[in-house]
């Protein structure tokens, strides 16, 4: 982006050599978590919930089955309330939902941010059941952070994505919308349109057809044409296209739904590879979030595996572990709800990674992986928000943080020396009458640990 040397030589990088790969941990502050409980109405709205038998027939299921006690389910019943009003509470399920706040920006002034993928940056709602980032909408907290309002700050912003993208956004409230952030933001904008490139690529040049159209507001055409590079497959002859395809490496299968290519990888796997319906050695996966792994020994670095990775299965365990909570229904009482199973298989990887390959040993999550949507149910959701939870409690009395190096080291800190000694001080003069007590809430709150 930078026109001249002097330019270059005045855009601050990060890290030598890093690249953000992600708005969320950059103006995000995971460290300041906020925890609150939210009632979620539990009720089956056709949704298919994954048993245990799905998987009998697929591998040994490991016995060890560890039943979650569901502490997110008890709600207040008040004496004079009736069955059915009972039944109707015994309905929702209280869950603990995360909020995480903005982190504070401590970049200098002139500071230009670039950001690619513009085309998702939008400002449409978006909270999960037990996840809101900010207020919810990713191009708000955004601008919010860069400070872009701020004139004494001299930022600027270059957004950088395509208006044709299809999305399950609602266009209008995108980062590329001029009006929008003019309207709404009060901020300067100069927009820009590049030219199309026809001749990048046989795909595009077709693409590019389907978009001449929509900017002449003509939207009931789509049509493709067929060479040797963009080919339409028949069924009369589709295993002989599709074996030449696979087994020579020709190129990418183009699918619209999530379950349209998942019924292709099964087609091929079965005709075409014959390895079989499930997840077997050789095959290639792609992640759909961006991971951290652990490294076994300590002088060794997390591995980072960002969303979109490719990665070559090296081994398969034969075994699934199951976990199962129990989850009200309506119209049921207490107790008698439905058990919700999760169930997890290790796989050992090859990340192919660009520069050079890593191996990675993961826990796949079978029920999101093995839906034909890609998604995990509602109520799924909530039995792994209660594992979480298990798993965290159990560590947390396992190895309580009082007795861990860092609360040491905390304690022993002049920073905290310092809280400590001002809410002493504080206390004290409470105690004679003045008014300190908001400042003596915020130094609690401080030097809460």
């Amino acid at each position: 982006m930078a026109y001249n040397k002097r330019v270059s030589k005045n855009i601050n990088k990060i890290l030598p050599n890093e690249k953000i790969y992600s708005l969320f941990p950059y103006i995000y502050n995971f460290s300041k978590i906020d925890f609150e409980t939210k009632t979620f109405d539990n009720s089956p709205q056709n949704e298919d919930i994954t048993d245990s038998n799905d998987y009998i027939n697929e591998d040994k299921i490991d016995n060890r089955e560890n039943i979650i006690d569901n502490k997110f389910i008890e709600s207040q019943e008040k004496n004079d309330k009736t069955e059915n009003d009972e039944r109707e509470e015994d309905n929702e399920e209280e869950i603990i939902s995360i909020s995480i706040p903005l982190r504070e920006n401590n970049n200098e002034y002139d500071t230009l941010y670039i950001i690619d993928e513009a085309h998702l940056i939008t400002d449409d709602y978006r909270e999960t059941l037990d996840v809101k980032f900010g207020s919810g909408k990713l191009l708000k907290d955004f601008l919010e952070f860069s400070q872009i309002t701020n004139t004494s700050k001299k930022n600027k912003i270059i957004f950088i994505g395509d208006i044709f993208q299809i999305l399950n956004k609602n266009p209008e409230l995108s980062s590329l919308n001029r009006d929008y952030l003019e309207k709404t933001y009060n901020l300067n904008v100069v927009s820009y349109q590049l030219n199309d490139k026809p001749n990048y690529s046989t795909i595009l040049k077709e693409a590019l057809k389907a978009i001449e159209k929509i900017r002449e507001n003509y939207f009931s055409y789509l049509k493709f044409e067929q060479n040797s590079q963009f080919i339409f497959l028949h069924d009369n002859n589709l295993i002989d296209e599709l074996n030449d395809f696979v087994i020579n490496n020709k190129g990418h299968f183009l699918t619209y739904t999530n379950k349209e290519a998942i019924d292709v990888n099964l087609f091929i796997k079965e005709k075409i590879l014959k390895n079989g319906r499930f997840l077997t050695k050789n095959d290639i996966v792609v992640f759909d979030n961006s991971i951290k792994v652990l490294p076994k020994s300590y002088d060794i670095f997390p591995l980072y595996i960002n969303s979109g990775s490719i990665a070559k299965v090296i081994e398969v365990s034969t075994e699934i572990i199951t976990e199962k909570a129990k989850i009200n229904i309506k119209g049921k009482k207490k107790g008698e709800g439905r058990e919700i199973f999760l169930h997890f298989r290790k796989i050992t990887l090859q990340i192919l990674d660009e520069n050079e390959d890593k191996i990675a040993e993961i826990l796949s999550l079978e029920n999101y992986r093995n839906n034909s949507e890609g998604i995990l149910t509602n109520q799924e959701k909530i039995a792994y928000n209660v594992l979480l939870n298990n798993l965290i409690s159990k560590y947390l009395k396992e190895y309580p943080f009082e007795e861990s190096s860092y609360y040491l080291e905390m304690k022993n800190s002049i920073e905290f020396i310092e809280i400590e000694d001002e809410m002493q001080i504080c206390k004290k003069e409470l105690s004679e009458g003045k008014k300190v007590k908001t400042l003596l809430k915020e130094l609690e709150k401080k030097g809460k640990i």
